[in-house]
């Protein structure tokens, strides 16, 4: 069984059961199982029509929150595999991660973790787009030839939601066959796992 059959399992027997919780602003905001389908669906179908090529690797670097693990299902989804990043990385360790895991996108908590990312952005030639997930906007000092590069995570989620309607999910459906029991489904980094940090 992959971790893609378990969810959607997960999915069929709890849809309007809560799935996830988080306060923000002062605010519970509250995911059933169908809802973090629903978003998980669409950051897959995000990756999908940005190209990214399956068995690439997503980063993903921020404190635990639904964004988390919405980019963690819909890498897996997409048939790309998503591989934590310590928050407390500087530039270089970020860097180097993103290079040995080939990272094609980084899913980033806020602009203090983004802008490790552009530090290092020009010695990563595989690193195509990034994703902020808990800001508003994004930090004035982007290069202009970054900006289409870089996406708020609830900007990310309509265009896949839109990809999807488009291709009715059949792209998706296709990804989402490929992955298999035994193939490899996550990368995780502890410090020094292969060399540096």
């Amino acid at each position: 069984m992959t971790l893609i059959e378990l969810f959607e399992e997960s999915v069929i027997k709890s849809a309007h059961r809560a799935a996830m919780r988080v306060k923000k602003d002062g605010q519970w905001k509250t995911w059933s199982y169908e809802e973090f389908y629903r978003d998980v669906k669409h950051f897959a179908n995000g990756l999908i029509s940005l190209g990214v090529p399956g068995y690439k690797a997503l980063n993903i670097i921020g404190f635990n929150d639904p964004a988390w693990f919405i980019g963690f299902y819909g890498a897996i989804f997409a048939n790309i595999i998503p591989g934590g990043v310590y928050t407390t990385n500087g530039a270089e360790a970020c860097r180097y991660i993103a290079e040995h895991s080939d990272a094609h996108v980084v899913l980033a908590e806020d602009n203090i973790q983004l802008k490790k990312y552009l530090e290092v952005w020009e010695t990563l030639p595989n690193l195509k787009y990034i994703i902020v997930y808990n800001e508003k906007t994004l930090p004035a000092e982007i290069p202009l030839e970054r900006r289409s590069q870089i996406f708020l995570m609830k900007d990310f989620l309509e265009y896949g939601a839109k990809f999807g309607a488009e291709t009715k999910d059949e792209v998706f459906q296709q990804r989402k066959d490929l992955q298999k029991p035994g193939n490899c489904c996550t990368i995780v980094y502890t410090s020094g796992t292969t060399g540096p940090p």
